[in-house]
């Protein structure tokens, strides 16, 4: 049923470039157009954090897919030299109480202390959480294009993230301008963080390289007159270069 209805299309949007490849497989006919939905730049920007504590933000909700109590896993493991951090939670959702207790029982009081669960919060204050943060980290385990990801590297953040296909279009290993960690390995998540938390001059270095990749390629007030431009072209057509 979804190849009839996507050959049958006048057009199909995939929201990035990984689910335009798996929407062209099933669909190899299908008039497929990978496009980031994006996030507005002129509302996610950049303001300068206190250098510390290093702030480290997961905006991801508590549902089995995000995978935020991977999170709690290995902050249990980081070394106990590292430089003052916290990790924020700003999100609510069905795990969050099952997650606040893994917290309780595997991380000792100083590092619980580190750690904030703030239970939902506003638009604004989501954005404030994000321009306050210094590294932002999501261990999903399947996932389209995130717009929570977007949103952190249009304010700059240092993006530590999942191994998954989606998240791999947005770091450069030659640049480094974020970090890929297996899932399911406790350990090597802990090793990338610390390494994030320690590396200040790298992420300050990288920051207007994340900051651009979100105005090339996911500015929402391009992306979506695109989408515009493609939809009238079904009935008229017309150059959407």
């Amino acid at each position: 049923m979804s190849r009839h209805a996507l050959n049958q299309a006048g057009v199909v949007f995939a929201n990035g470039e990984t689910l335009g490849e798996l929407s062209k497989a099933l669909a190899p006919r299908a008039r497929i157009h990978p496009i980031y939905l994006g996030v507005d730049p002129a509302k996610f920007v950049p303001l300068p954090a206190a250098p510390s504590p290093v702030v480290i933000i997961c905006t991801r909700g508590f549902e089995p897919v995000y995978n935020n109590s991977y999170l709690i896993q290995a902050l249990a493991l980081l070394p106990k030299s590292l430089p003052d951090f916290r990790v924020v939670f700003p999100s609510a959702g069905a795990l969050l109480s099952e997650t606040r207790e893994l917290a309780d029982k595997i991380l000792s009081p100083e590092l619980r202390r580190r750690v904030h669960f703030l239970n939902g919060v506003t638009d604004e204050d989501l954005l404030h959480c994000l321009q306050s943060a210094h590294i932002y980290t999501s261990v999903s385990r399947s996932d389209g294009t995130s717009i929570s990801l977007l949103e952190a590297l249009s304010c700059g953040l240092f993006p530590v993230l999942s191994d998954i296909p989606p998240n791999r279009e947005w770091i450069d290993h030659k640049v480094g301008n974020g970090m890929l960690v297996p899932l399911d390995r406790p350990e090597e998540y802990a090793l990338q963080l610390t390494e994030a938390i320690l590396a200040s001059a790298q992420r300050n270095a990288v920051s207007p390289f994340n900051r651009e990749l979100i105005l090339e390629r996911a500015d929402s007030r391009k992306t979506m007159a695109r989408v515009a431009c493609l939809l009238e072209d079904t009935i008229r057509p017309r150059n959407c270069s």
